[in-house]
């Protein structure tokens, strides 16, 4: 019996490691004209496989931006037996790959991280999204979700909002005429507003 007990749990535990993915974004950012701005490529759940060798191609706009250079993470090879390659595959496109010849990666955050240069003449007030066209582990064989966050330039001309959002519930009284609901705060460069709602 206690065999069988055991036998289940193993299956079920390799069940629940197979139905993980690895999680590969880049998170949203800013960029004025004229800055050079790091973006890393970021990762979770590397870990619970043994990842040999990886394959991305990013995608960005290269009216926006311009490419200057690649830096990985070298806290994800385990020891020297590791290859690495970055190419600038189009105007638009890089592409990374990676292999190793014994020891898998090492669980990491961030993968890689890309440099990229501001004209000063990009459009203002203008954002667009990174995307990743190709986002390989161990030749297609671990399960991958990808999310690739938008880049903005910011308008001077135009305020944009920094700071913090505060908001609190109160069934009795929220600010306008007594009205119950949700008071949101925004606190923006010039001033504060109050939304009530």
């Amino acid at each position: 019996m206690q065999k069988l007990m055991v036998s289940i749990v193993l299956v079920m535990a390799m069940a629940s490691v197979a139905s993980a993915s690895v999680d590969v974004w880049i998170d949203d950012v800013m960029g004025e004209r004229g800055e050079v701005v790091e973006v890393p490529v970021m990762v979770n759940g590397i870990g619970g496989y043994e990842i040999m060798g990886y394959r991305i191609d990013l995608h960005f706009d290269a009216e926006m931006v311009e490419y200057i250079d690649l830096t990985f993470n070298d806290d994800q090879f385990p020891d020297e037996n590791w290859n690495q390659f970055d190419s600038l595959i189009s105007a638009n496109t890089i592409r990374v790959w990676v292999y190793g010849l014994s020891a898998p990666l090492v669980d990491v955050s961030s993968l890689f991280t890309v440099k990229l240069q501001v004209p000063g003449d990009a459009p203002l007030g203008d954002c667009w999204s990174f995307s990743f066209s190709d986002v390989t582990f161990n030749d297609g064989t671990v399960p991958v979700n990808v999310s690739a966050g938008t880049f903005c330039t910011p308008d001077p001309d135009y305020g944009y909002i920094e700071g913090y959002v505060h908001y609190f519930t109160n069934n009795d009284y929220c600010g306008l005429n007594g009205a119950p609901g949700v008071e949101v705060t925004i606190k923006n460069r010039v001033s504060p507003y109050n939304v009530f709602g």
